[in-house]
């Protein structure tokens, strides 16, 4: 986890996104990202792709999470 420092520039707020961060986000100067509302905050991804895979990505990120958590409930009710 890193903490981002929010600074001023002209009439907007920006963060600066360490090399680190940006390398795994494998994005650069130029190149865009989407911030995606989760449940539990904020996701950041690469805007690399067409909205339709960015929505397939969200709903497998779902997926996982109710699998992960209902899993002894899901397996009940495959019986």
């Amino acid at each position: 986890m890193q903490t981002l420092k929010i600074s001023k520039v002209g009439d907007s707020l920006s963060i600066v996104l360490s090399s680190e961060i940006l390398e795994k986000l494998q994005v650069g100067e130029g190149d865009s990202i989407v911030a995606i509302e989760m449940v539990d905050g904020i996701k950041l991804i690469a805007d690399d792709s067409p909205g339709e895979r960015l929505l397939q990505r969200a709903g497998m990120e779902a997926y996982s999470k109710v699998v992960n958590k209902y899993s002894k409930a899901l397996e009940e009710l495959a019986k």
